[in-house]
């Protein structure tokens, strides 16, 4: 079995084997949703699913979730996995033409933390509201 099944305050955790394929576990969690332990007449437990370090495609989450639905066995309460990394590709900085505090703060940054791309934009700050809405909308 690849697929752990555990009691948690009033709650089934599914715990799956993240080395192993997905249609296999989806296979293994079907004939568990089969099984006589989880029918009984007007009783549906609420179930966590725990995929560890897996990352669900859309595919697959609408596999498990159509699984779900075509059992009716179980009240879907949620799912974990793993979030995906954020990758950061760098800062972009807009600052004031005569911003002498954030230019020599964006220099401080670059020399502390070389491998982090920063770009500085210098714009000349204006009492047009146009231009001003334009300048928020590059800020957002």
């Amino acid at each position: 079995m690849h697929i752990k099944v555990k009691g948690v305050s009033g709650h089934l955790v599914f715990v799956f084997d993240d080395s192993q394929e997905f249609n296999s576990l989806m296979s293994e969690l079907e004939s568990l949703l089969e099984s006589p332990l989880l029918k009984s007449d007007g009783y549906f437990p609420r179930a966590f699913f725990d995929f560890k370090s897996r990352i669900l495609s859309v595919h697959e989450l609408s596999k498990l979730l159509e699984l779900l639905f075509e059992k009716q066995v179980l009240l879907f309460d949620g799912i974990n996995m793993v979030k995906k990394e954020q990758k950061n590709d760098g800062i972009h900085v807009y600052a004031g033409i005569d911003d002498q505090i954030m230019k020599n703060a964006v220099n401080i940054f670059k020399n502390t933390y070389p491998d982090i791309q920063v770009t500085l934009t210098e714009q000349e700050i204006s009492d047009n509201s146009e231009e001003l809405y334009e300048y928020d909308q590059q800020l957002a």
